[in-house]
């Protein structure tokens, strides 16, 4: 099981700045939003690995953590789309005008996905939530699936890799692919069952959560394949 490390919660904990001076020159302004959009990149990277632990371990501590960081993304999310929207285009050229545009979008699909994250964090919390073995056993394997689908777009943003950003789409079509076959098979396993659809009930719903972040992972990699 991956530990977070401490360096990542006071990464979370710090505060980015974006610099109104910097907004004179418009490319150096940008230079300031790709290193804000990629910390909220890392941010809600990590609050996948504690969404995770809190959903399969019912792990209290990382279910603290996802609900920490979804306030620092909201925060962080504010900030960029206010700054971006004071970046004069005009001054930019076409190339970081680009890049300008795939930001504005990238980091709405990174809020999306740390709000769904703490979606599945907040499983965790619901007492009456029971999932059988075979059911929490698929999740996990979609819930890493899903972490890899992510992790490659934060790579191919950070890194403005567009080779690992059409790597995203195939591990993409992979998550639908299998997010269809665990619900089909589930819906199968639980006709004329009265108690498995009692127990299972929100199965196909966490299946759903994880195949939408894999679906806004994607996303994020299609700017990355624009800029």
């Amino acid at each position: 099981e991956k530990v977070i490390p401490d360096h990542g919660r006071s990464e979370i904990r710090s505060s980015g700045v974006l610099d109104e001076k910097f907004l004179a020159v418009p490319s150096m302004a940008l230079y300031e939003v790709e290193q804000e959009v990629n910390r909220m990149a890392s941010i809600a990277e990590e609050m996948l690995l504690n969404a995770r632990k809190a959903f399969v371990n019912r792990d209290n501590k990382a279910y603290a953590i996802v609900k920490e960081s979804e306030k620092t993304i909201d925060a962080i999310y504010e900030g960029l789309s206010v700054y971006l929207g004071k970046i004069s285009t005009l001054m930019l050229s076409e190339k970081d005008s680009k890049r300008k545009l795939a930001f504005a979008h990238a980091i709405t699909d990174i809020e999306r996905i740390a709000d769904l994250a703490e979606n599945l964090a907040e499983y965790s919390r619901q007492k009456e939530i029971v999932f059988s073995g075979h059911a929490m056993n698929t999740i996990e394997k979609v819930f890493d699936n899903t972490l890899l689908t992510y992790s490659s777009a934060v790579k191919s943003l950070k890194r403005n890799m567009k080779s690992i950003a059409r790597d995203v789409n195939l591990l993409e079509l992979k998550a639908v692919d299998l997010e269809l076959q665990l619900r089909d098979k589930y819906l199968v396993r639980t006709e004329g069952d009265t108690l498995k659809p009692r127990i299972d009930a929100l199965y196909p719903s966490a299946l759903l959560e994880l195949k939408r972040i894999s679906d806004h992972a994607n996303n994020v990699a299609h700017y990355v394949l624009k800029m």
